[in-house]
Parts: C-alpha cells; structure tokens; sequence
C-alpha cells in the first residue's frame, strides 16, 4: 500500500520521512518512487495539526486520509493550498462548521468523509454552496 522510497525533491524527501515517523504512508503516482506523491494515508496516526504542514510540500495530492486522528479545525488551514485533492476523509476527527471553511477552495473534491465530528448539517450546506459536485458523508 505505502511506499517508503523518496523522490528527488528534498522538502518532500523530508515530510515523506515525517509521515513514516508519525506510522503513515504515502503512494506516489504510478507506484513509481521517481514520480510525484499522489495519496497520503495517515489514518489511526499519530499526525496532529501543525504536521499538515507538510502537505504543501506535496502538489499534486490527490487522496489524503485522515481519519481518527487528533486533526482540529486549525490542521484544515494547511489543506487550503491542497487544491488538487480529490479524495478528503476527515472522520473521527475533531472538526467543526467552523473548520469546513478552509476547504471551500478545494474545487477537485470529489469526496469528502466527515462521519463521526462535530460537523453539522449547516456546515455540510455552507460547504456545498462552494463545492457543489463534493459528495459529503456525514
């Protein structure tokens, strides 16, 4: 499933290793470690908010998996940037309404899993004002 192998760039060499370090994977494009980073699987981790900073060192993040981790609303603001993702699972996490307001750019968000947070249905539909074809699990 994950891959360890690192691609040339330095930044993301780094937060490859720092997702390993917090029990994550990663798969990059093709399955070839020479391409770029596509799915983040951080899942039951121990990834908390400030290590999403790593995933702008990821531009081409299409698929991150979050959930049941201790992500809150101030880890979705590194996610602003994340503009190519197309798969979000949030679920078990401590998110809010508030929070749903840092991915409102995130216009290639095919899915998006916030089962079992604090979101609530005027959050899903302040969201789906701005991505209107993201199908939301609540």
């Amino acid at each position: 499933m994950g891959c360890k192998q690192q691609s040339g760039n330095s930044a993301e060499a780094e937060s490859i290793a720092k997702i390993i370090s917090l029990g994550g994977s990663v798969e990059h494009e093709g399955k070839d470690p020479l391409r770029p980073v596509v799915r983040i699987y951080l899942h039951r981790t121990s990834v908390s908010d400030p290590d999403l900073a790593v995933i702008r060192n990821f531009p081409r993040i299409q698929n991150l998996f979050l959930g049941h981790t201790k992500i809150s609303d101030a880890g979705l603001t590194h996610l602003e940037q994340a503009t190519t993702l197309i798969t979000l699972s949030l679920n078990g996490t401590a998110i809010t309404d508030q929070g749903l307001i840092h991915l409102s750019g995130l216009k290639l968000l095919k899915t998006l899993n916030v089962q079992e947070t604090q979101v609530t249905q005027d959050g899903i539909a302040a969201l789906r004002s701005s991505l209107k074809d993201t199908v939301i699990a609540r």
